[in-house]
């Protein structure tokens, strides 16, 4: 904590992220009165026949709702609450990724997530306890992962509490049951204690899966949103869970996927060009070595350059205006121009994989990023299984869009180290 307030840089931009948090709190308080919460839940008295007729007819996500339920009638709480969650975020992802010497940058990359308008598009209180608390304890969560040493009898239930909780959200169930397998297999020293943190993973899939009431919210969304859902097939669902996620970063400019692809193509350069820092007169300067590209090197030049020029074209062409227009309708798929974004994206996105994959010297570590990237878009891809997969708006990004931030912080991580090894 003190090596993050030692550093001007990291003060000043701590400083903007208490104004940014301030921002949208003021904002918060001030949007109150509509959305889920105010219309469904403030009402309500917290009991066990509520959770228990919401298990059967409605959700799975009982502990959240159980935290839901009074801070809907609580506004200041939850506005307290929420405010210094907020402010903890980046300390919480510095923390958890042993990240802590680019703390200024995960700041930027916190800000670059549009939490107005995603996380209001249910209503404040209803669409941040359901998506933004998980989240900030899931990453509780894995900061306790880091302890080498094992850890305490008080951390493992601090430990086990965050991930019932953050697990209770299916859309963050997933990423955290890859991540908590990946310690098990790698961290011979904490098997042992993640027996149970690994069934607490795989229950919450289980149960988000059999639940009664997720199955019931599906036909009862079924007809008032989209009644064709019956009747499409699983590759057309899966088809539209593709497209809608790929849009977003894609067909339209999203700020933390611009920061990413630059992060990505500066490292792919680095990388090819075999570039390394050199310090002279206590500056640092980059030296590329350059020369004959082998065909190791060209190779991944190449699906660089069809990434940069494919991301400009879809962009500079505005797929996405054509694509929104379509989507709602069953007849979309037979126009050609559907086809050719569809296709392209596909390419695209395994590119995507692909260069992160090759950003890191150490194979098994660019294995690792490159799947964690593919498991955070595929939770965002399964929402074309749910008829409210339009209804539900932006706010189901939030996992994958934390996802690419996470990753982004390892491109970093990587740049960093590529450039100080030469000096």
């Amino acid at each position: 904590m003190k090596k993050l307030l030692s550093t001007k840089l990291n003060l000043l931009f701590i400083f903007i992220y208490f104004i940014y948090v301030s921002y949208i709190t003021i904002k918060i308080s001030k949007g109150l009165d509509f959305g889920d919460s105010f219309t469904y839940f403030a009402h309500q008295d917290l009991t066990l026949d509520y959770l228990t007729s919401r298990y059967y007819n409605w959700t799975s996500r009982l502990l959240i709702e159980a935290v839901l339920l009074p801070l809907s009638r609580y506004e200041t709480a939850f506005i307290v609450i929420n405010f210094f969650i907020m402010l903890l975020m980046p300390l919480i992802i510095a923390l958890a990724l042993d990240m802590e010497k680019y703390f200024w940058l995960i700041i930027i990359l916190i800000i670059s997530y549009p939490f107005y308008p995603d996380m209001s598009s249910a209503g404040w209180i209803a669409t941040i306890v359901n998506y933004y608390f998980p989240l900030f304890f899931a990453f509780i969560a894995i900061n306790l992962l880091r302890e080498e040493k094992g850890f305490s009898f008080q951390q493992f239930i601090l430990l086990n509490v965050c991930l019932i909780f953050s697990c209770n959200a299916e859309m963050i169930c997933l990423p955290l049951a890859f991540v908590f397998s990946f310690f098990f297999i790698t961290k011979e020293n904490l098997r042992p204690r993640l027996w149970f943190p690994l069934l607490i993973c795989f229950a919450s899939l289980v149960m988000a899966t059999l639940a009664p009431g997720n199955t019931n919210r599906v036909i009862g969304e079924t007809f008032t949103w989209n009644p064709d859902f019956i009747n499409q097939s699983l590759l057309y669902k899966a088809y539209i869970g593709f497209q809608t996620t790929v849009s977003r970063y894609f067909l339209s400019f999203s700020p933390i996927f611009f920061i990413f692809s630059i992060l990505t193509t500066v490292q792919v350069c680095l990388k090819v060009f075999d570039c390394k820092g050199i310090s002279t007169n206590n500056s640092l300067f980059i030296q590329c070595k350059g020369g004959k590209l082998s065909h190791e090197k060209f190779f991944p030049l190449m699906l660089l350059s069809l990434f940069v020029i494919g991301l400009f074209t879809l962009l500079l062409i505005d797929f996405q205006s054509i694509y929104v227009s379509r989507v709602m309708t069953t007849h979309y798929s037979q126009a050609i121009t559907e086809y050719l974004v569809f296709y392209f994206s596909i390419v695209l996105f395994l590119i995507t994989l692909y260069l992160v994959y090759f950003c890191f010297n150490d194979k098994k570590k660019g294995f690792i990023t490159s799947s964690l990237l593919f498991i955070g878009f595929l939770v965002r891809f399964s929402i074309g299984l749910s008829p409210t997969v339009f209804a539900s708006s932006t706010r189901t990004h939030l996992v994958t869009d934390f996802t690419i931030i996470v990753v982004s912080l390892f491109i970093i991580d990587e740049i960093y180290n590529s450039i100080t090894h030469g000096y």
